[in-house]
């Protein structure tokens, strides 16, 4: 793996020290624009999440275009910067609503940690109302290890393409504009909603770690919606093979699994994917959609029934349609 345990845990370590006070600093520098200039307009929401995806797309990209696979700790600097990016969005989004006066570092790294179905202190009290209660140091702290955490996690699973020279890049910037885009939709509909504040102190942070049997399940089922692609215009070009495989030992399966999948990649039958587990995972999900269409590329043509193959999964995880389009370039 090109991520071992421990760098992770550096990695974490590094972005925490690192994340409250950049977080402080865009809040800072917004709100001070926003005394001096006027907030967008809700109909301006979608133009600003397309300029920070495809500007974090471009970042994302830049930061791949290498031959072999790099530290996540060496590329810290192009996190931070897409990190920060995602920030000031989601600021943007908020002033559109008028919510960008009553913003924190803790209320942003709890809506972070919230749109990744990470449990926060936030609470939902209704559909139309949220409750944020009162942060202490520690809780402040929490967060701030939990979102540089999922963010290492992301990384981690799109970790295989920067074995790809040139059409790795491609894909990671693929990843990145995707996720920074379901993270600016996400935050249309927070930012929608009242938001008042509590006195109730916030105690600790949840934890919520998918079971390593439950997350083997969802890899399996990444993988079969991938050896299907490969299958489905009725040959199995070497290269898409080789990417097949590559992606095969990455995934933490056992074994056991991993003999099933190579066998079904040369049997003659055809399974059905449970999209529905997939889904209980975004990062999963992404990676799903992003190393299908990067899969479908291998061969160097794109097949009529592999772009219709890839339409009918990324819809059933939830994709639009014009999202699943654009990957196609």
């Amino acid at each position: 793996m090109v991520h071992t345990q421990e760098n992770l845990q550096l990695f974490v370590l590094k972005l925490v020290n690192l994340l409250p006070s950049q977080f402080e600093k865009i809040i800072r520098e917004k709100k001070l624009f926003y005394l001096q200039n006027q907030p967008p307009l809700p109909e301006n929401v979608e133009n600003i999440i397309k300029k920070y995806s495809l500007l974090n797309a471009g970042i994302a990209a830049g930061s791949a275009m290498m031959p072999t696979p790099i530290s996540i700790l060496a590329i810290v600097p192009e996190l931070i910067a897409v990190t920060t990016n995602q920030v000031k969005m989601l600021i943007d989004i908020a002033a559109a609503y008028d919510k960008h006066p009553i913003l924190s570092k803790d209320l942003l790294m709890s809506l972070l940690c919230y749109i990744d179905g990470i449990p926060t202190p936030l609470i939902e009290a209704d559909k139309s109302k949220i409750l944020f209660p009162r942060f202490t140091e520690s809780m402040s702290q929490q967060l701030a290890t939990a979102v540089a955490r999922q963010i290492g996690i992301r990384l981690g699973k799109s970790s295989v393409l920067r074995f790809i020279p040139i059409l790795g890049s491609v894909a990671l910037g693929y990843w990145v504009q995707l996720y920074t885009s379901r993270l600016g939709q996400s935050a249309i509909a927070f930012f929608q909603k009242r938001i008042e504040f509590t006195e109730v102190s916030a105690q600790g942070l949840p934890t919520m770690e998918l079971e390593a049997e439950q997350r083997a399940k969802i890899e399996f089922e990444r993988a079969l919606a991938l050896i299907n692609l490969m299958k489905i215009d009725g040959k199995i070009d070497r290269r898409e093979l080789q990417f097949v495989k590559k992606i095969l030992r990455e995934l933490e399966l056992s074994s056991l699994a991993k003999r099933e999948l190579t066998e079904y990649i040369y049997s003659s039958n055809f399974r059905s994917v449970n999209t529905a587990l997939i889904k209980e995972d975004a990062g999963e999900a992404l990676a799903t959609l992003v190393d299908m269409v990067v899969l479908s590329q291998k061969d160097g043509e794109i097949d009529r029934e592999e772009k219709k193959y890839i339409f009918q999964i990324g819809k059933e995880l939830d994709f639009s349609l014009m999202t699943i389009d654009s990957l196609f370039g």
